[in-house]
């Protein structure tokens, strides 16, 4: 997997290419206007990982808020780390065995 920063024009000009490296290499293209980054293409499954932790995210934050007062400070710390956790795991973020202690 490679990350490469293209501008506009180039992206314009070489999209099948790009789009190719996507799909075949897993490789990142950032797409820049003026030194901004203005677009970025990844491939399918990481886009649709995103969505399934952002969409994972926001049952989280409404479990939090509708606990209330219920749940303190470190309760929410915890659960936010435990899905943190979890979405590396799922990425393959942690090729190894590695045991958790969360706190008690």
């Amino acid at each position: 997997m490679v990350k490469r920063l293209v501008g506009v024009d180039e992206a314009s000009d070489r999209l099948d290419d790009l789009i190719e490296a996507v799909h075949d290499r897993g490789d990142e293209v950032v797409i820049q206007r003026g030194g901004e980054t203005v677009a970025v293409v990844i491939p399918a499954e990481r886009y649709a990982a995103l969505e399934r932790n952002r969409e994972r995210m926001w049952e989280l934050l409404e479990k939090a808020q509708g606990a209330g007062e219920q749940m303190t400070e470190q309760e929410v710390s915890q659960l936010v780390d435990s899905e943190i956790w979890e979405v590396r795991r799922a990425q393959g973020r942690y090729p190894f065995s590695v045991v958790r202690h969360d706190s008690v």
